[in-house]
């Protein structure tokens, strides 16, 4: 016989061809025999088609063969066989098994409980209705949470509702959340009052799916091990195939017997041993996919929608619906079920289990439609119930639970009928709470407690509500009214001697003597008058020292009570510390350290004196509070005192006081009380929950109503004491609590934070989120803000953030508590990873997540830019070489025309003056020769005239030449060269003659163009020359007055003068007075010459030096020299 091919029949390896191909307990079915015979008979099998019909249903097998007469007669043959074969096999099919359900139920009891705190949801948040039907967990750690309008997704702070949007084809397809499920590839698939959703993560939309033309709503959905999801529907069972979205409908056969019983699927699930099981309205239904049978039935007509079956890690087949008790276990060997019934339970009280589920510790997890919570002891076979408690508000909300779920950090959610969803974390919590006592209800209405002591037999009492109360140690209340007439008792310390008797003290009641075991009670009141008696009626601190004594902290001073005589003395200082006396513990050298309203008072025993410790705002080593709430002394003779602002450490040896606050890592600022544990450490009661703390280290671990306390105000009366076994008890407003160091574990680092959002521009952006690999493109000018969350769903409140930037950064940023977002208002340009660690108030650094992030550089920075700018640059610097060479070059012909201009104008001096002057003298020196025959001493005298005008006409050429040499005078301004000139005519002065210099200049002077300086200055230097060469004066004296806009020159001297002329004009023959007039016209100024015989000469010029008239003179110069 030849192999098979590996491809042969796909059918007959499948699990429901092994049924087939296993012998029945009667008989074979022909199918059966018709393959053996063709293999009996060496067929070669490649593909054809083989029709086997078991009751109806069609398999197909795939055939090929050898193509021969005889094959083909036998083909044909075995295909009349098989056509005939159902008839005849239907009527050998024994009847489906059914169980039987017996009559007789199991009994069990509910065992109320208080010991689980409940944290409660709201519509605060964000939630989008009350009742939450259904509750799932995705992949990422969100947990989607179903209701009546929209699904919501919780990451632990808010809430992001998706619900149906008629304008968006992506959104929810309805808003009626009817079932949830997550299947193996993360994927959320959501069953809404109007199609099957599922939810792309990449993209944050939902894709629909039609099941057919009748749109069922689906109830409930599960998925097999080969990935087809099965939906559960009231108008038949439909098989989703994911991948391709195709759709297969099974149902009620009409006719058929081992088919579906009834369209009305209410769930499905596979069990541990792989049975496909339909719940119905009928009951429960083994059922094949692959041949649509029904292999066994569990007949429980069930008229709710709630029915489903669970099967726990022990095996126990559990079947729950949502009427009556709602409770029965299935045993498979028997094939038979029994129902669970609850002895203590009243008629009507249990209306049905919803769902069950089995946590990490295999606890077992019931919730009823009015019975609560459950939780199954399989030790006893009974269910702990958690109900609703009026009086406790951490206790379940209502009573009527609809839903749970467990998430993976394993802390239960649970959905409720009429209120909005409650987690709490199974496992115990540091703290078990004390008061509240579920189901008591405080006469007063509050839940606050002034004392709480643990006495030597176990029993807890406690000052509660105007009356004393005792819960043992099996858990059981007693109150006691301590007044005769029933009145309220505020008690506010208590204190246990060695004879077990309870020292009580109170609020207005005095001092109160109970004795457990009889009840009696002795009261100890205020007496006017009395000085051997109790001297205030409000005790606040009942102590017994080591020597057995007992003191008593009162409000108008100390007493101490001497228990044999019952007699008091009281101790009093003469201050205010007399008044309102709070706490009172000693040290080792006898004294006794007592807290205040008025700071902290140190009492000695040996001497009677009191000193005080108060607070110093200026000194920072002092205690930080005077109102001293309480005073504890730690083993290392430490003294601890607890103060409305901060918890202050007084070191006796130095005095010095070391203060705590809220910044430090306290809890809360107003500290109430203060214990040690057998470790060391502080434990410490304040307003915003209870911090333990290292005194080595000086480092906190805070305690909230998240770890079992009943409040977070643990503030009031300085309630807290040491128990037996190493317990502390702490009480407050809300009520109190216990702790057990020891038994307190180290939380588990928290696994990942995760970006729950990203904003640019306070806009969000779009799915996906995206991972540390794929960076977030932004503009170095944007606004980039990021939310996250750890997922830490039992305390989201005590989570913390710390956060850095990589590789820029290596310290880490400690962010606020409860602060989970992060805004960057400006990034520095690159590529950057922003990494965020995640820690709980017990546990260290931990989980942590990274966000990539691009920064893009403005445009001025980019490298484009930079090197378009370099490039501009290197144009930039080419223009500017070639604009200062023109400018060069401009500036070399303007100084070309320049001294062009100024040789023109010195030739034009040389022709007036030089030249003029040798003319002159030609004429005159004609005429001396012909006096020379006649008038010889006429002839003489004019001879000396043309020698001085000789001198003065080569000393004016020469002055001429030497302004158009000097460079130097070109720079100078017209101070520096009047004062030159002067120097130089000076030592020209004919024989004899000395004159005096003298050069004055009043107010700033301004910047004169060379060509109106070189004008001032000739006209100076003219005046000049006349002064030093014809005056004949002692005294030379040059004034410039500058006045902003004016200008005036005076040259004067003290020298002969000449005749007074009626004219200016007249004196333009003599002595170059008509250069300067000329000189003095080229430049707009006025020129006026006074002089007198015997009285000398005055030459002024004024004229207009604003800048604009300056630059106006000078470019007439300018153009006049050219021409």
């Amino acid at each position: 016989m030849s192999p098979r091919p590996a491809g042969r029949c796909n059918a007959l390896n499948s699990p429901v061809g092994q049924m087939a191909a296993r012998p029945a307990k009667s008989e074979r079915s022909i199918a059966e025999y018709c393959l053996q015979l063709v293999e009996s008979m060496a067929l070669e099998i490649i593909h054809d088609v083989v029709f086997c019909t078991s009751r109806g249903r069609v398999l197909t097998t795939y055939l090929t063969w050898r193509v021969s007469p005889r094959n083909l007669f036998w083909a044909i043959a075995i295909q009349l066989l098989i056509l005939a074969a159902p008839a005849n096999h239907a009527r050998a099919e024994e009847p489906v098994p059914t169980a039987t359900v017996l009559s007789e139920p199991i009994i069990s009891r509910l065992v109320p409980k208080s010991d689980i705190q409940f944290t409660k949801l709201s519509l605060s948040q964000g939630l989008s209705q009350t009742r939450v039907g259904q509750i799932i967990q995705d992949d990422d750690g969100y947990m989607w949470l179903g209701a009546q309008h929209g699904i919501n997704r919780f990451d632990g702070y808010t809430f992001q509702v998706f619900k149906h949007d008629r304008d968006d084809p992506g959104s929810l397809s309805g808003v009626y959340i009817y079932s949830t499920f997550k299947d193996r590839d993360g994927t959320i698939w959501i069953g809404t009052d109007q199609l099957l959703d599922a939810f792309d993560r990449k993209t944050g939309k939902f894709k629909h799916f039609v099941l057919d033309g009748s749109t069922p709503t689906v109830l409930q959905i599960s998925q097999d091990r080969h990935g087809f999801l099965w939906l559960a529907t009231s108008q038949g069972l439909y098989r989703l195939e994911p991948a391709t979205g195709s759709v297969k409908r099974f149902g009620q056969v009409p006719g058929r017997d081992d088919g579906l019983s009834t369209d009305d699927i209410k769930s499905t699930a596979t069990d541990r041993e792989g049975v496909f099981w339909v719940a119905t309205g009928n009951g429960l239904e083994a059922f094949d996919p692959d041949t649509g049978k029904v292999n066994r039935r569990i007949p429980l007509r069930i008229e709710a929608r709630e029915f489903q079956f669970f099967e726990d890690s022990k095996g126990l087949f559990w079947i729950l619906w949502g009427s009556g008790s709602g409770l029965a276990l299935y045993d498979r060997a028997q094939n038979t079920v029994r129902k669970i019934s609850f002895s203590n339970t009243a008629d009507g009280l249990m209306s049905g289990v919803y769902k069950m589920i089995e946590t990490r510790n295999g606890d077992l997890w019931l919730v009823s439609m009015g019975a609560g919570l459950l939780r199954f002891n399989r030790a006893d076979f009974t269910f702990d119930q958690y109900v609703n408690d009026p009086t406790d508000p951490q206790s379940l909300s209502e009573n009527r639970v609809i839903e749970i779920f467990d998430d993976r950090q394993g802390n239960i959610w649970t959905g409720l009928h009429a209120s909005p969803p409650n987690v709490f974390t199974p496992e115990p919590l540091p703290f078990q709470k004390v008061w509240p006592y579920s189901g008591h209800v405080n006469k007063l209405g509050e839940t606050f407690v002034n004392a709480i002591l643990e006495d030597r037999k176990g029993n807890v009492w406690m000052g509660t509500g105007g009356a004393l109360t005792r819960v043992d140690p099996a858990g059981q209340l007693r109150i006691f009214d301590l007044a005769e007439n029933g009145a309220s008792v505020e008690i506010l310390s208590m204190v246990e001697d060695d004879n077990g008797t309870l020292w009580i003290g109170t609020i207005g009641t005095g001092l109160i003597s109970f004795d457990p075991e009889t009840g009696k009670t002795q009261t100890f009141r205020y007496e006017r008058g009395r000085r051997d008696w109790i001297s205030s009626d409000v005790v606040t601190r009942v102590f017994l020292d080591r020597q057995r004594i007992l003191w008593l902290a009162t409000w108008n001073g100390l007493n101490r009570l001497d228990t044999r005589t019952q007699t008091f003395k009281t101790f009093r200082a003469d201050t205010s510390l007399n008044k309102e006396l709070f706490s009172i513990d000693e040290d080792d050298q006898d004294n006794l350290w007592i807290g205040s309203r008025v700071g902290l008072v140190k009492f000695s025993k040996a001497t009677e004196e009191f000193e005080e410790f108060r607070h110093d705002p200026s000194d920072p080593t002092t205690i930080s509070n005077n109102t001293t709430n309480n005073v504890f002394r730690a083993r290392d003779g430490h003294l601890w005192i607890a103060t409305h602002n901060g918890l202050n450490v007084f070191d006796p040896a130095t005095r010095a006081f070391r203060a705590y606050f809220e910044k430090d890592g306290l809890a809360g600022n107003a500290v109430s009380c203060t214990r040690q544990d057998a470790d060391g450490n502080l434990w410490i009661s304040t307003n915003r929950g209870v911090s333990k703390m290292d005194p080595a280290t000086g480092e906190f671990q805070n305690f909230t109503s998240a770890d079992g306390l009943p409040g977070n105000d643990m503030g009031g009366w300085h309630a807290c004491s040491s128990g037996r076994n190493g317990r502390m008890y702490f009480a407050g407003f809300p009520g109190a609590a216990v702790v057990d160091p020891s038994k307190i574990r180290s939380a588990e680092p928290l696994a990942k934070v995760l970006f729950t959002d990203v904003r640019i521009e306070d806009k969000p952006v779009l799915y996906p989120l995206k991972n540390a690999d794929v960076a977030y493109q932004i503009r170095y000018d944007q606004n980039f803000a990021v939310s996250f969350s750890a997922f830490d769903f039992s305390n989201p409140a005590a989570v913390r953030y710390r956060y850095r930037i990589a590789p820029i950064e290596t310290d880490w940023h400690l962010l606020p508590a409860a602060l989970r977002t992060i805004n960057f208002a400006t990034l520095p340009t690159g590529t950057f990873t922003l990494v965020v660690e995640a820690a709980t108030e017990r546990g260290g650094w931990g989980g942590s997540g990274s966000l990539a992030i691009q920064v893009s550089p403005p445009w001025w920075s980019t490298w484009w830019f930079i090197a378009l700018v370099c490039l501009m640059s290197i144009a930039a610097i080419i223009a500017a070489y070639k604009a200062r060479m023109m400018q060069i070059e401009m500036v070399y012909n303007a100084r070309l025309e320049e001294r062009l201009g100024e040789r023109t104008r010195v030739a034009r001096d040389l022709h007036d003056t030089l030249l003029q002057s040798f003319q002159g003298l030609i004429y005159r020196l004609e005429a001396v020769r012909n006096l020379l025959p006649g008038e010889p001493a006429k002839a003489s005298e004019m001879l000396n005239v043309i020698l001085l005008k000789s001198d003065d006409a080569i000393v004016e050429g020469r002055d001429t030449i030497q302004s158009l040499r000097d460079p130097a005078k070109a720079t100078a301004d017209i101070l520096t060269l009047v004062e030159n000139d002067a120097a130089e005519l000076s030592t020209l002065q004919p024989d004899g003659s000395h004159s005096l210099f003298s050069l004055k200049a009043v107010g700033k002077q301004p910047r004169l163009p060379v060509e109106v300086r070189d004008e001032l200055r000739q006209i100076c230097r003219e005046a000049l020359r006349n002064a030093y060469f014809h005056s004949g004066a002692k005294n030379i004296e040059c004034l410039f007055s500058f006045d902003g806009a004016r200008m005036e020159i005076v040259v004067s001297d003290n020298g002969k003068g000449m005749p007074p002329r009626s004219d200016q004009q007249d004196y333009s023959g003599h002595y170059g007075i008509a250069g300067i007039m000329e000189r003095a016209s080229n430049l707009d100024a006025q020129v006026s010459i006074f002089s007198q015989e015997g009285q000398g000469t005055k030459v002024t010029l004024k004229m207009n030096t604003t800048e604009s008239r300056l630059q106006s003179i000078s470019r007439k110069l300018v153009a006049h020299h050219v021409r």
